[in-house]
């Protein structure tokens, strides 16, 4: 949002430090030397399509959590809180499907940076759980999250019908207190039902 109102260059460098390094999660940027650049651009990839927790931290440190926090409510992102780890995240499906929206909407940032999201959201390295159970030839844009007992995702699928129209529906799945292999099946068979 910040790019499409020429607040922010994507394609500014951020350098990497030991602070930002989260030795825990997927994503390969915790192995860099410190002192490595990359774009915005880049980070926010990683980020997304890697889920990626170290270049969240440097994003998270660029953009500051007070900015973020107040484009979530401006979003109307009302039940949701990005604090920090003491007070503690946490978010509802609403909130979820209310981004989804945002992201999916080219009068929100412009055509070019919604289609780039949802580009960074599709083929991710973590495919198994909207995605899993659906056919090859529908695209899922999503995110995946996985903190302690909870796990989740959340995407927008694109699909031909029986007509040969172009659809698109989002679905956000989050479980909580149950374990990865149940989640994961949860969100699997919830996602095919829809679809």
């Amino acid at each position: 949002r910040a790019a499409a109102r020429g607040e922010l260059d994507l394609e500014e460098e951020i350098y990497l430090r030991s602070t930002d390094i989260q030795g825990y999660g997927t994503g390969d940027l915790q192995a860099f030397p410190v002192g490595h650049s990359l774009s915005l651009r880049e980070t926010a990839y990683r980020l997304v399509n890697h889920s990626d927790n170290t270049a969240w931290a440097m994003l998270d440190r660029r953009l500051g959590a007070d900015k973020i926090s107040a484009e979530l409510e401006n979003m109307g992102i009302k039940n949701s809180r990005y604090s920090d780890y003491n007070s503690g995240y946490y978010t509802t499906p609403n909130d979820v499907l209310l981004l989804l929206g945002k992201i999916s909407d080219p009068l929100y940032t412009s055509e070019e940076l919604s289609n780039e999201m949802l580009d960074a959201m599709t083929d991710t390295s973590l495919e198994d759980r909207i995605p899993e159970k659906l056919p090859s030839e529908v695209r899922v844009a999503h995110k995946t999250g996985s903190y302690a007992e909870n796990f989740g995702d959340a995407g927008v699928v694109f699909y031909t019908d029986e007509q040969g129209v172009e659809r698109s529906y989002s679905l956000v799945v989050l479980a909580k207190g149950a374990g990865e292999p149940e989640a994961r099946d949860v969100i699997q068979n919830v996602s095919l039902a829809v679809y």
